[in-house]
């Protein structure tokens, strides 16, 4: 449903334009602080690296320790262990801290932007608008956008980064049982990519509502008075009602189509874990492996698992920041419909009545808000002693 003036609550946002929304966000919002994020995927690698050497310590623990009973090799594991585990704080720290400081600045950059592009507007857009659905935009809009940033980014970092190098542990291990493990993962892209198609509209259909539940609140507390003397509590809040009912549908229907994302990883994740379990035990009974290699291939899959899980999350989370990005950007590309010149000449003064005969204007081609208006203009000067 586009808009007569240009902007649109329910433009339709398909894979091309998720795209070129993305790398715009990037680009406009994201890239000015290529430092913090620098920083923040340093504090990625560390955290997948301790992870991933967390999974390859089970190796001596198992064969070394627990085998051979070496009591040397069980202080080397240990102090390794407690070295692996300071290192993944603190660089979870770092991580958490500078995409904190870059979402943030997204929010604070984009109001900032977005505010001074509304100063320049005409006044036909606030009339086009209600004021709760340009708010809407500075808050629920916004918000979105820096949780996408934020969350997303990190989670895209972090557990990708966490899952490859689990999975390098794993064929260091057991190359055959890795691709085992790894047949079953192409298999559930498909399904994510769907559920992530209807997150979109799903979100952009929220986003209208709630824009038209702030415009419905705002008119009533400011026009309370007029409620009151006549009545019409019960009717305003019927009104309000529906757009709750409606945000509560939508939102309740995203929650579902988000949750089905993590069924379908458990369900194929729990194939695969069976298949190696089954396959490598016997290896193992057949000493064609060590039990610690054994062990260690499993921590890794074991420890793969929640981050793969995590990764089909980060799909509609994009999908939301993005339909939200779509509704800011549109504000913010809208060109005036009234400009002011780049060379404006000036008006020269001259003495006497100014006349208006037949002046009509109107904002959208529908609505006037001057039909035929004819008056004359008299300057008068009263000067008092």
């Amino acid at each position: 449903m586009a808009a007569k003036d240009g902007i649109s609550d329910k433009l339709p946002l398909n894979d091309e334009r998720s795209m070129v929304l993305l790398r715009r966000l990037v680009r406009e919002s994201v890239r000015p602080y290529t430092l913090q994020l620098v920083f923040a995927v340093i504090a990625m690698v560390l955290v997948a690296g301790t992870q991933a050497l967390t999974a390859w310590l089970m190796d001596p623990v198992v064969n070394k320790v627990f085998v051979q009973k070496d009591e040397q090799m069980l202080w080397l594991v240990g102090g390794a262990v407690l070295v692996t585990f300071l290192v993944k704080s603190i660089a979870s720290y770092a991580q958490e801290t500078f995409m904190a400081y870059v979402g943030h600045r997204v929010v604070a950059d984009t109001q900032s932007r977005l505010f001074a592009g509304l100063l320049n507007q005409d006044v036909g857009l606030f009339q086009a608008h209600q004021t709760g659905t340009l708010l809407s935009r500075f808050s629920y809009d916004v918000e979105r956008m820096r949780f996408a940033v934020s969350n997303a980014l990190l989670g895209v970092g972090r557990d990708a980064l966490t899952v490859i190098f689990l999975v390098g542990v794993m064929f260091y291990q057991q190359w055959m049982l890795a691709t085992v493990a790894l047949v079953a993962a192409p298999v559930t892209v498909v399904p994510i990519h769907r559920l992530g198609q209807r997150i979109r509209k799903v979100t952009a259909d929220t986003q209208h509502e709630m824009g038209q539940l702030t415009t419905t609140l705002s008119q009533s507390f400011h026009g309370i008075r007029m409620v009151k003397a006549y009545r019409m509590e019960a009717y305003e809040r019927a009104k309000a009602d529906g757009f709750v009912e409606s945000i509560f549908t939508l939102a309740f229907r995203a929650a579902r189509v988000r949750a089905a994302a993590q069924p379908i990883i458990d369900a194929f994740g729990g194939v695969a874990i069976t298949a190696v379990v089954v396959y490598g035990g016997h290896r193992v009974v057949q000493g064609a492996t060590t039990p610690g290699a054994f062990f260690s291939f499993i921590t890794a899959l074991m420890m793969a698992y929640q981050p793969m899980r995590a990764l089909g999350k980060v799909n509609a989370i994009i999908q939301e920041g993005l339909a939200s990005a779509q509704r800011v950007f549109n504000l913010v590309d809208r060109v005036p419909a009234i400009r002011e010149p780049e060379n404006p000449a000036p008006v020269p003064r001259q003495a006497g009545p100014v006349r208006f005969d037949g002046v009509s204007f109107s904002y959208d081609d529908e609505t006037d808000a001057l039909d035929g208006v004819t008056f004359e203009a008299v300057a008068s000067i009263e000067r008092s002693f």
